[in-house]
């Protein structure tokens, strides 16, 4: 095992400069159509790499490239002024550094200021710690990416196809060079403690609750504490739950928006029947005979349209109700909005092709979650299930059905645990953060409510410091 993880480590090292470039990339995916064939500006950032990110200490962040083949990028302390009235919250230990897994997966690490900002108040004034997905520095090769854009946009695959396409995707996507495995995230973690000290604690944000696993144990062996903030689904759970529960979580936070959600009834009859009505207009839009009258997109693209603009359901809201008031005669702005999430949701450029987060997405989470490839087919009366089982054939065409790379570790080698649940989130909805609670009943629980995803609110902050330094709730 240590020859192949050599091996593999060996496939991933990369210069600093080209890292670098990687540095200044945003937490979420924009509209890239204009931006992405500009070679002149990427030779420019290439020139200055550098300056950005060199293997010593700089004013805003330094890097670690990893015996395992792993890059770390290390955020120094740096106090920001606080945004709101919540009183202060008390300060980790100081000189602990904090893993932080921001999840995703098929993200791009943030340069130091997007990084604080992204951060929560009790944690600015320690040391951060994050690891680099490897699909970041393990380029993802046009032949892959050509492999699996069909896949991203919705297209089927026949029973025909099924085998060939299988081995093309096996053969031309590599994917073990593309995921962080428990094996090598548990041993950059060592060897980062061997770099910037033991580590008291790691806050896991949405699937990084679920790699953060991989180093409960170590943090355990240290006395230490883990926050999971909106977590997705434990280790465990299984492929059609993890795609159900989304689906059923958007499907609710929709409801608010509609006619019925402006005055809920209190009659639960009425309720019901509000329910019944919102679901059916899912299902017209998204498998029915209508058609918008504005330009003729398929029901895929609608619908993961509508599961992009429902990761903020705050921020969307006038959106969504104007489209779910509007179908089926959608305007071409209607459409192009639609359009634009679909790309989003999907990883794609807007002429369709994949970008590499698409791979690096299906690299780590096929293999987190069993069963793929049995019940995870989703009827036309749920759309939006069917729409995220389209998405994810690559899970059921290559990943194993029965297994899963990530386990919780036994209660004895567990750390002390806080689970943070927003009660409203569409993306890891709260019966995640109770599965987890299931899965470690000792494990303290925070509740909020945002409607959208991982947004704790300030005055969680007093009350999650006040836990981690064992001052209680």
């Amino acid at each position: 095992m240590r020859s192949r993880m050599s091996a593999k480590a060996a496939r991933r090292v990369i210069g600093v400069a080209a890292l670098a470039v990687l540095l200044v990339a945003d937490l979420v995916l924009s509209d890239r159509s204009t931006q992405n064939r500009d070679a002149g500006r990427v030779e420019q950032a290439a020139e200055r790499a550098p300056e950005i990110c060199p293997e010593k200490a700089t004013e805003s962040l330094r890097c670690h490239r990893l015996s395992t083949g792993v890059w770390a990028v290390v955020y120094p302390p740096v106090e920001a002024p606080r945004q709101s009235t919540a009183p202060a919250a008390p300060a980790t230990a100081a000189g602990e550094p904090v893993l932080w897994d921001a999840g995703g997966p098929g993200i791009r690490p943030l340069d130091a200021a997007t990084a604080r900002r992204s951060l929560p108040a009790w944690l600015h004034g320690s040391t951060v710690v994050a690891l680099v997905e490897p699909w970041v520095t393990n380029t993802v090769l046009e032949t892959c990416l050509k492999t699996v854009e069909e896949i991203a946009a919705g297209d089927a695959i026949s029973d025909e196809r099924r085998d060939d396409w299988s081995r093309r995707y096996q053969r031309d996507c590599p994917l073990e060079e593309f995921r962080l495995d428990p094996r090598e995230y548990a041993e950059s973690f060592r060897e980062l403690q061997a770099k910037e000290g033991v580590f008291r604690g790691v806050y896991a944000q949405s699937f990084g609750a679920v790699r953060a696993t991989g180093v409960f144990t170590e943090l355990a062996r240290n006395h230490g504490w883990a926050v999971l903030d909106a977590p997705a689904p434990p280790p465990g759970t299984t492929a059609p739950a993890l795609l159900g529960d989304r689906a059923a979580a958007v499907e609710k936070g929709l409801l608010p928006l509609t006619e019925c959600g402006s005055a809920p009834p209190s009659d639960p009859a009425a309720a019901a029947a509000c329910t019944q009505r919102l679901h059916a207009l899912l299902v017209d839009m998204g498998a029915g005979a209508k058609r918008p009258t504005g330009p003729n997109a398929d029901d895929y693209a609608r619908m993961t349209g509508l599961l992009s603009l429902s990761a903020d359901l705050e921020g969307n809201a006038a959106r969504l109700k104007g489209l779910m008031a509007a179908w089926p005669k959608f305007s071409d702005a209607d459409q192009d909005l639609l359009d634009k999430g679909s790309f989003h949701f999907t990883r794609r450029y807007g002429d369709g092709q994949v970008l590499g987060e698409f791979v690096g997405y299906l690299a780590n989470v096929c293999p987190a979650y069993p069963g793929w490839g049995h019940g995870t087919g989703a009827p036309a009366d749920k759309p939006l299930a069917a729409a995220l089982t389209r998405m994810h054939y690559p899970c059921s065409a290559a990943a194993p059905v029965d297994g899963t790379n990530w386990n919780l570790p036994k209660p004895a080698d567990m750390p002390r645990l806080l689970v943070a649940a927003n009660a409203e989130d569409p993306v890891t909805p709260p019966t995640a953060a109770q599965a987890w609670r299931t899965a470690h009943p000792s494990a303290e629980y925070v509740e909020y409510r945002y409607g959208g995803h991982i947004k704790a609110p300030d005055e969680a902050d007093a009350r999650i410091a006040r836990w981690i330094t064992g001052l209680g709730s």
